[in-house]
């Protein structure tokens, strides 16, 4: 019933005209807030995820905002506030945790597919920072993952009550294995193809700026999977 009432007055338009005002000065708080953190914290993040995985056999690489940071602007995107990295679901999800927190990673939540054996993510906290695991599966010339979202005009909560889960996005990529590049005096791992690799999900424009941009409605390869949920998992 609250979470009905809640909904009903979020999207009443002379609610929003009342305190959308005070909304989006606290959303702009917040997000500088997350701000500082990043650049207080990103690049020694990245350090430790190195420290995590290095010598360990575990395939991982910059993906999504991360990557698009590294190959058209050699640097972090000044508006992104967290990582991305991708990983192969066929790794040890248990392993990759444990890994994570002997060099101070706290896993704050997963969305999982199918109880990870289909699709998964997982968010960690660094001193602050957010960093999102995006797990994909490999078939031959193409790889895929998923994202998430609440049904429009719904909450996560709703979407979860209503539909046991949260509505799944699966994209889709050419896969052609990786390579080492330095990035911020670091070696890490991007997509060999990483030009198609990004057009694929930013479309042809993808060097032209636009913090407007939304996976969820724009990413040219995204595909609704409606016979799949997103089940949340919180840890903290």
């Amino acid at each position: 019933m609250l979470e009905k009432i809640k909904m009903k007055l979020i999207y009443n338009k002379y609610f929003r005209m009342l305190f959308q005002p005070m909304y989006h000065s606290y959303r702009n708080l917040m997000n500088m807030k997350k701000s500082y953190i990043f650049k207080q914290t990103a690049v020694e993040a990245l350090e430790q995820i190195q420290d995590a995985f290095n010598n360990k056999n575990i395939i991982y690489w910059l993906e999504f905002g991360t990557l698009l940071g590294a190959v058209r602007e050699k640097k972090f995107i000044s508006h992104d506030l967290d990582i991305d990295i991708g990983l192969f679901i066929s790794e040890d999800h248990q392993r990759i945790t444990n890994l994570l927190s002997q060099v101070g990673f706290r896993k704050v939540r997963s969305i999982s597919i199918d109880n990870g054996k289909y699709g998964l993510e997982e968010t960690y906290n660094y001193k602050g920072l957010f960093i999102d695991f995006f797990y994909f599966t490999q078939k031959e010339k193409e790889m895929y993952c998923h994202v998430f979202s609440n049904e429009y005009g719904k909450s996560w909560n709703q979407t979860i009550k209503e539909k046991g889960g949260l509505i799944v996005y699966e994209h889709t990529f050419p896969y052609d294995g990786f390579k080492e590049i330095i990035f911020l005096n670091k070696k890490v791992l991007i997509p060999n193809n990483e030009h198609e690799h990004l057009i694929a999900q930013y479309g042809d424009t993808y060097m032209i700026k636009n913090k407007k941009w939304n996976p969820y409605k724009m990413a040219p390869n995204k595909n609704i999977l409606d016979n799949k949920v997103g089940v949340v998992e919180n840890y903290e």
